[in-house]
């Protein structure tokens, strides 16, 4: 059996778990935790422990916040929290230095951080199925972003910042959402990046 700190990867997908398990608490070295599809509803304090956390995966729980020390897991490069119940962003979460891959589809977002430009190393960023009306201008500091996920959300302006985006190589984004108008702002303001507009 292997000791808690020898374990890198730990997988608990569908197990019906409705909170972390304490024995997690252990595995000091531990890169990748996956505890999609449970029945959580809180991310306990000692998670600042695992240092060594490069992924984690929270996608299909009951989350209705993500706590603000969540920010101090300075490894964390990729963070899945589709399909859950979240209505903010602490910003402490910008202090992710290392993130590169952020999943917030299907949750109920109406605004984001106004400096999310501080993850200067994001390359996928994922909003489908939320109630965003806005993107905060900082957005076009997100020099590495390639792939952008908008999908249904009813934003009604698109920043001049996201001319920036020289790195974008994907926006997706469901057509009966833009009128005429914003498709051709979206050409306008990003004329290499592929634009999908997606039927629902």
């Amino acid at each position: 059996m292997l000791h808690p700190e020898e374990v890198i990867k730990l997988d608990l997908v569908s197990m019906e778990l409705d909170s972390f398990p304490e024995g997690i608490r252990e595995m000091k070295n531990l890169k990748y935790l996956l505890l999609e599809d449970n029945n959580i509803t809180t991310i306990p304090a000692w998670i600042n422990e695992l240092s060594a956390l490069e992924e984690l995966g929270l996608d299909g729980n009951k989350l209705t916040e993500i706590p603000p020390f969540v920010g101090n897991l300075s490894n964390l490069e990729y963070l899945g929290l589709d399909d859950n119940e979240l209505k903010y962003l602490p910003d402490e979460l910008l202090n992710l230095s290392s993130l590169q891959e952020l999943y917030l589809n299907h949750n109920q977002l109406e605004r984001l951080p106004d400096s999310l430009g501080k993850w200067q190393e994001l390359d996928w960023l994922e909003l489908d199925g939320n109630l965003l009306t806005s993107l905060p201008e900082s957005i076009g500091e997100l020099k590495e972003l390639m792939v952008l996920y908008l999908g249904s959300n009813p934003i009604a302006f698109f920043p001049d910042s996201m001319s920036s985006l020289i790195q974008l190589d994907e926006l997706h984004y469901h057509s009966e959402t833009l009128n005429e108008e914003q498709k051709e702002r979206l050409q306008t303001l990003l004329p290499d990046c592929e634009l999908t507009f997606e039927s629902w």
